[in-house]
């Protein structure tokens, strides 16, 4: 019997208890294949440019230059709307901001001089015959006074508007002249 108590014990040591056991180790499940699909990918997020902060420093100056031309027209007559075309031949291609606003200044420069040139050719012509028919030219005072004056109501006005524009495109702000820049076509602009 001994020898039977032996392998009972022998059994027992032997037996294997859950407690025992390790735990038998599982792999985590493998993802699924991709599946193929017939939808293009996307395509990577663009990051877009930056956006300029307006005219460059040049397109400035060029367009500052272009509308205060219009002072030279009180040296040279008509250097403002030379000055003026000359700047808008230069950045005709290179900047639209600069070619607009020396085009806007271009027109209105040649208009202000043609009415400022008919109004002062009318105030001239009405002194002329004032002073010819002295005693009943006297009528006529009033008249050539108020083209005299209109004349130099379009030469000072054209002057502050010309450096007012000069100056709020020196500043990068967008000029337009009153009625003339509706009759320009913007370039580079649908």
């Amino acid at each position: 019997m001994p020898r039977r108590k032996k392998e009972e014990e022998a059994a027992v040591s032997t037996e294997v208890t859950p407690q025992d056991v390790p735990a038998p180790v599982t792999e985590p499940p493998a993802a699924p294949p991709p599946v193929e699909s017939s939808a293009p990918p996307e395509p990577p997020a663009v990051v877009p440019a930056p956006v300029s902060g307006g005219p460059s420093q040049e397109e400035r100056r060029a367009a500052a230059v272009a509308h205060g031309g219009i002072l030279l027209n009180l040296v040279t007559g008509v250097g403002g709307p030379v000055l003026a075309l000359i700047i808008w031949l230069l950045y005709e291609r290179k900047s639209a901001y600069a070619s607009e606003q020396a085009l806007q200044a271009l027109v209105f420069q040649t208009i202000a001089m043609l009415l400022t040139l008919v109004f002062g050719a009318i105030a001239v012509v009405l002194w002329l015959i004032t002073a010819a028919l002295m005693p009943v030219g006297l009528c006529l005072v009033p008249f050539s006074l108020g083209f005299s004056t209109i004349t130099a109501a379009l030469i000072v006005g054209s002057l502050i508007y010309g450096c007012v524009g000069a100056l709020a495109v020196l500043d990068g702000r967008e000029f337009r002249y009153r009625w003339v820049a509706d009759w320009i076509h913007p370039l580079g602009r649908p």
